[in-house]
């Protein structure tokens, strides 16, 4: 098949960016939609001209401990020191990270540079000379005495990877605290070993590891466009000291420059990257900050992609203003490079969509709404088709693997990681017999997939489930919901407030709560009005707590008793030094009653 590139759209969707701009703006449904690429670069969203240009740790413990250190591991011991950027070892410029963690095993990654004396001792590339080879040790201790787990790879694997390495450590303990490293060994006659940085992982609690008192604590993050400003989140996160893992939900690169403020930091690489060379490339870019370095060194990640790992608006069939065999191609190419950064256990050729169990506390479904099945993004008819049951959000074998691993859980909790936000958002809501009237603000989310979000709370209504959670990224702003079929609708959701439910049951008509994490870096609005204000909480009554302008990252600690998200955020990303990320507020759920009660602590 030729390689074709895709007709312009005679409407372009509206997207996250765009539905941000539109409520700033506080237009209808109904106006032209606007897509992101019409965005103009470096300004955020004013919130009373829509498209206006814009400009100690900070965290607390979690309640409870975390995931504990492991019996024979040296227990509350300092982790060792992240190495300064100008003491990295050549040989392994962006450190080492590990992530989806198990029970019993932890991706181990790093990446080995070729060297210019390598080609003088005639090692070819990343110092492949006869015999060399890349060795990696895990142990319970910091200085990495007595190693747990070893072995060693051919350096053809980096080069195959473009440098990239990872490992799958197995038979190691549960609920423990590892610390791990990679040599290179360049073989006869080909110099010394180098060691990369030092690394700290852990396993995930296996059921029976946690006492009935224990919590556990995850950091949530979204949306790192290195071009909008720095990473002063990933830092505060590296800081703490009780996360049992860092859910990335997507957006970790932008494969453009959509939100270039050239007097913060720019892309090298001009233009979008669009093949396997150029996708590399802007990950090694990203890399380069020390901050994201110690996020990865510090804490296992358990990451899912979004749409700009790829391209903007991208689907199965189409992204970027591409389709047919150029498109495949190149969603071929930016997923290859997404699992050479990652320290993912899917391959390419998998899915990515996941499950987690986490000491029978939580059961963690990682969700792919972007390349799994996705439809293409609605056009000019998005207000009657997004109820279109032939749609989807999820291709079948997910939605079914998410259904029956939803019934099957036992765990009081039931998180599902996913990037787009799964509450109704809505400039105008309407009951279900009225539903097409409702103005909807931005179908690339659930919103715009209304049948298969009904047919996933309906399962969760008719299996009884409780305890489950929604976490979600994409939109660069923070928001806690209540999750139900239609929360305009008084016979399928009451609003909270004394004496509320009624014959709707102790929820009221919620089915789950979901917690939105803001951006890393990417824009929100510059700023809020009473008026704006006012229309969403009218419009969105399940809506309970929400922030427009500040970027942050959201914690999460669950406990037997109930789950409690602490919004940690920033005044500004855009100088090379801040102040740690303050708490803004406190929403808590019980397993047993999805309603939340929210706390704002700060403004």
């Amino acid at each position: 098949m030729s390689a074709q590139r895709a007709k312009t759209p005679p409407t372009p969707p509206l997207t996250r960016r765009a539905a941000l701009a539109r409520l700033a703006a506080g237009a209808a449904w109904a106006a032209v939609g606007c897509d992101e690429s019409a965005r103009g670069a470096g300004g955020e969203a004013s919130a009373g001209a829509g498209m206006g240009a814009g400009a100690g740790m900070g965290a607390g413990a979690g309640a409870g401990a975390g995931a504990g250190a492991g019996a024979g591991s040296d227990a509350g011991a300092a982790p060792p020191a992240a190495l300064p950027p100008e003491a990295l070892p050549a040989r392994f410029p962006f450190g080492v990270a590990s992530g989806d963690p198990l029970a019993d095993r932890v991706v181990l990654w790093t990446h080995v540079a070729a060297l210019p004396e390598d080609d003088a001792q005639g090692a070819g590339s990343a110092g492949e000379g006869e015999g060399a080879e890349v060795r990696w040790l895990l142990s319970r201790h910091p200085d990495l005495r007595d190693p747990d787990a070893s072995g060693a790879a051919p350096l053809r694997a980096a080069r195959d990877a473009g440098g990239c390495l990872k490992v799958d450590a197995e038979g190691l303990s549960s609920n423990t605290r590892y610390y791990y490293a990679f040599e290179h060994h360049p073989g006869p006659g080909g110099g010394g070993v180098t060691r990369s940085d030092v690394g700290v992982t852990r396993t995930l609690p296996r059921e029976g590891d946690l006492p009935d008192d224990a919590a556990l604590t995850l950091g949530v993050v979204s949306c790192a466009a290195f071009n909008a400003g720095y990473y002063h989140v990933y830092g505060a996160l590296a800081a703490r000291d009780d996360l049992s893992a860092v859910l990335h939900l997507g957006d970790y690169i932008y494969e453009e420059s959509r939100y270039a403020r050239p007097a913060v930091r720019d892309y090298e690489q001009p233009g979008e990257a669009r093949d396997l060379a150029s996708y590399r490339a802007r990950y090694a870019q990203h890399h380069t900050d020390s901050q994201l370095r110690a996020l990865r060194r510090r804490h296992p990640l358990i990451a899912v992609w979004d749409d700009h790992e790829f391209a903007n608006n991208a689907c199965p069939a189409s992204g970027g203003g591409e389709e047919g065999a150029a498109w495949a191609a190149r969603a071929a190419d930016a997923k290859r490079a997404y699992h050479e950064w990652l320290p993912t256990r899917p391959t390419p050729a998998e899915p990515l969509y996941r499950r987690f169990e986490l000491g029978g506390l939580c059961d963690l479904f990682m969700l792919d709404t972007r390349m799994d099945g996705r439809d293409p993004p609605l056009g000019p008819d998005a207000a009657v088709a997004r109820f279109d049951p032939a749609r989807r959000l999820l291709s079948p074998a997910q939605e079914r693997w998410l259904l029956d691993g939803l019934s099957a859980s036992r765990a009081p909790w039931r998180l599902l990681g996913q990037q787009v936000m799964m509450s109704q958002l809505q400039l105008r809501g309407a009951p279900e017999a009225s539903r097409e009237s409702a103005a909807a603000l931005n179908p690339d989310q659930w919103d715009g997939f209304a049948a298969q979000r009904a047919r996933l709370l309906g399962h969760i209504r008719d299996e009884g489930l409780t305890g489950v959670i929604v976490l979600t990224g994409d939109i660069h702003t923070s928001w806690a919901a209540e999750v139900s079929l239609n929360p305009s609708d008084p016979a399928l959701y009451a609003p909270s407030g004394e004496g509320a439910e009624g014959a709707l049951g102790p929820s009221g008509g919620a089915l789950a709560v979901e917690l939105v994490t803001p951006s890393v870096t990417s824009p929100a609005l510059a700023g809020t009005t009473e008026a704006l204000l006012s229309l969403l909480r009218t419009a969105n009554p399940h809506v309970k707590w929400l922030d427009l302008t500040r970027r942050g990252y959201l914690a999460v600690t669950l406990s037997r008793e109930e789950a409690r998200g602490e919004w940690w955020l920033l005044e500004s990303a855009l100088e090379p030094s801040a102040p740690p990320p303050t708490l803004a507020a406190v929403a808590r759920v019980s397993p047993s009653r999805a309603r939340l009660t929210v706390e704002e602590v700060g403004s």
